[in-house]
This record gives structure tokens, C-alpha cells and sequence, in this order.
């Protein structure tokens, strides 16, 4: 877990520029050019000191404005740890790109000026941290020419005003699909959204229970949460949504496409057309379950084409792909996916598949090195995935496959 977290906080590329740092100072001396370097590795350094500290200040304006800090996300792809920091989940994960600070407000007096203050702790704390830096230290302007030598202080302010004047730009990232605002965009519209809407839309501790059971894998008991917002005005589209997710995960086929079939008719309107990918996908996904591969290709060809940078569409596109008999597209789409250094249900259940396509193409060393890793690590896998893999096994165990 160590090795991962250094690895994430320090890919290869800090380290090979340290390292020509070394090199710099070892053969010329600290002369400009190595205080140049040396300034530069500590302004990257810092940068990701700067993403924590903007996700922590989220949370502690949350907090001032009467708020429930939940949790702090630390970059993107495979979970590394998780741990609960003074009642806040943190999760880290193997790519440190970014972060993602929620809270929730059960408060419904003064919603916008709470969520003003909340979206604006990010960007105020990496302010703050500077300013205060800069009245204890001051600031050496040269510290990206080396003229002036080392500068550790001058480097934490340039991290800082980097990532506060970044995140106000008005931007959208995508997550598992779904478009989500920068701070700067979501400042920008929180003015103009309808207040009714922004209360029916708070996240309750209820729901955030519910999701936090999701992640956790007990998900009966999420579904019993996600049942009794059905049809709660504002949050009916989402808990439906969700619930369908906790019936595919355990296995319950038949309930979760009759209720994103529900939620199909919805994606059109312009409130939920960003969930359309997903609903998209996961319909995908129960028609692998139920060995309709053309109806499979067909629906995750639409969720894929609308983001093709969103893994696990590319996982569904890839799996469906092979069921159809279009081996090498699938195995292309599929063999970036599989870290072996993160057994986990999505890595494994990839893995599943590339086994077998791997066995259609008689290709027995590539088969072995994914079937290895699944027979080690199925355990990892949710009761849909077992399903697939049982259907995988079948036919691989069949001579005549």
C-alpha cells in the first residue's frame, strides 16, 4: 500500500526529473540551471500539497456554513486505501489527478449562500495559504528562472495560486459519464439554478448512507434506502437510478432493466440527459447477463461513443464486442484496462474476458496470464460477475468451444 501511494504521489516522470536534477548539480554545481530544476520539482511537489489542502478547505467552509463534511477523493483510477480522518472518509487512489471534497446540507435556509461558501473553501484555502506564506516569507518572482537560488517558500505559492486560479475556470470533467462542474463554473451557475431544485437535490444523510453501502458492497441494504426515494420529487430520477445499480450488482437482472427502461424515456429531457451514457451502459451490461450479445453490442456502442474516455463504458463496449465475436476490437479495448497491481471487481472481471478471448484465438501463454490472475482474485468479483464468469467457464471447460 506504501509503494502504491508513493507511486501516485510520485509517478516516474518527478522521479526521472529529480534524478536530472541530481545529475545537473553533480556535474555543474548548484549553479542557475540546477536551482531552476530544484525549484521546479518542488513546485510539482507542492501542487499536489495544494490539490489536499483545496479539498480539506471545501470541507472546513462546508463546516463554518453549518454543513456535514463526508469525504475527500484523491486522485483517479484504482482505489489504494481508504481511512476515516476525524469523522471524513479520505480515499486515495493510483492516479493522483485531482480531487473530489462532499458534503451535505440539512439545513434548507440560506442554500445558496451555504453552497457559495462551500464551492469557494477550495479555492480560498490555496489564497490563504499563499497570502500567509508570503507575509511570513515573501516571495522571490525569480523562482522559475533560478536566478535567486532555491526558493522552497516561493514554490508553495506559486503551487497554490496554480490550483486556486485553475480550479476557477469553468470547466466539466466527466465521472463514469456523468459531466461535473469546476468550482469556478458551478459558481458561475449557482446564481441562476432554481433554489426549489437545488433543496429537492441536497444529499440527505440517508442517501449518502445508501451510496456508502454501494461502495461497500452491501447492497440490499442500499437498495432498501434507494427504494424509499423513488418517488420523492427531486431525487426520484437518481435514487432509481441507483437502485437499479444495487439489482445488477446482485445479479437481480429482471428489476434492474425494468427500472432503467424506466429511466430511459428521462434521459431525453434536458435535466438528465447528462445520465444517458450510463443508463446506456448498464442497460448493456444486463443484456451480457442475459446472453443478448447483439442487443448488448448496440447499447454500449451509444454509451461508449458519447465517452469514450470513461473506463468502464470502454470495459462494457469491450466485453459485449467479444460475446459478438469481434475478438481483436474487444481485446484492444480491453487489455489497457487490467492493472495487475489492483486485483479488484473491475480488473478482474476484465481479466475474465480476455481469458476468453484469448482462448478463442488459441493463444494458450495469454490465456494463462489473465486466467492465473482471475482464478487468484475471483473472490473480488460482484454476484454479476460471477454470473459472466460462469457463462466464460462453460465454454471455455467445452471442447468444442
Amino acid at each position: 500500500m506504501i509503494q502504491k501511494t508513493l507511486r501516485s504521489l510520485f509517478p516516474t516522470s518527478y522521479i526521472l526529473l529529480a534524478g536530472f536534477g541530481v545529475l545537473l548539480w553533480v556535474w555543474r554545481g548548484m549553479d542557475v540551471l540546477s536551482y531552476l530544476m530544484v525549484n521546479l520539482i518542488f513546485i510539482l511537489v507542492f501542487l499536489r500539497v495544494a490539490v489536499i489542502f483545496h479539498e480539506i478547505g471545501h470541507l472546513v467552509f462546508a463546516k463554518m456554513a453549518g454543513g456535514n463534511p463526508k469525504r475527500i477523493i484523491l486522485g483517479q483510477g484504482h482505489e489504494i486505501w481508504r481511512a476515516k480522518i476525524a469523522n471524513v472518509k479520505v480515499v486515495f487512489k493510483s492516479s493522483f489527478r485531482g480531487g473530489t471534497a462532499l458534503a451535505n446540507f440539512n439545513h434548507k435556509n440560506y442554500y445558496k449562500l451555504r453552497q457559495f461558501w462551500y464551492i469557494s473553501g477550495g479555492f480560498l484555502t490555496n489564497f490563504l495559504l499563499a497570502y500567509l506564506t508570503y507575509l511570513l516569507f515573501g516571495f522571490e518572482g525569480t523562482v522559475l528562472t533560478g536566478r535567486e537560488g532555491l526558493s522552497i517558500s516561493s514554490a508553495f505559492i506559486v503551487a497554490n495560486a496554480m490550483i486556486g486560479v485553475f480550479s476557477l475556470f469553468p470547466y466539466r470533467i466527466n465521472h463514469h459519464g456523468i459531466k461535473i462542474y469546476s468550482d469556478g463554473l458551478s459558481l458561475f451557475k449557482l446564481p441562476f439554478s432554481k433554489i426549489k431544485k437545488l433543496k429537492d437535490q441536497a444529499n440527505t444523510e440517508e442517501l449518502f448512507q445508501a451510496f456508502e453501502y454501494l461502495e461497500e458492497k452491501e447492497f440490499a441494504k442500499g437498495a432498501e434506502i434507494y427504494q424509499k426515494y423513488t418517488e420523492v420529487e427531486g431525487v426520484a430520477f437518481i435514487a432509481s437510478l441507483n437502485l437499479s445499480m444495487a439489482y445488477l450488482k446482485m445479479a437481480d437482472v429482471e428489476k434492474a432493466y425494468e427500472l432503467l427502461e424506466a429511466c430511459l424515456p428521462k434521459v431525453s429531457e434536458k435535466e438528465y440527459k447528462n445520465y444517458k451514457a450510463l443508463v446506456y451502459n448498464n442497460l448493456a451490461w444486463c443484456q451480457l447477463l442475459l446472453k443478448n450479445y447483439e442487443e448488448a453490442v448496440a447499447l454500449s456502442k451509444v454509451a461508449y461513443t458519447s465517452h469514450p474516455e470513461e473506463l468502464s463504458f470502454q470495459g462494457t463496449r469491450g466485453a459485449a464486442l467479444i460475446e459478438f465475436g469481434k475478438i481483436d476490437h474487444g481485446i484492444r479495448l480491453l487489455e489497457p484496462l487490467v492493472d495487475f497491481n489492483f486485483p479488484n471487481s473491475a480488473t478482474v472481471s476484465i481479466a475474465s474476458y480476455l481469458a476468453y478471448a484469448f482462448h478463442i484465438k488459441r493463444m494458450k501463454s495469454e490465456k494463462k496470464k489473465y486466467l492465473d490472475f482471475v482464478l487468484k482474485h475471483s473472490n473480488k468479483m460482484d454476484p454479476d460477475e460471477l454470473i459472466l464468469w460462469e457463462h466464460i467457464q462453460e465454454r471455455m471447460d467445452n471442447p468444442d468451444e
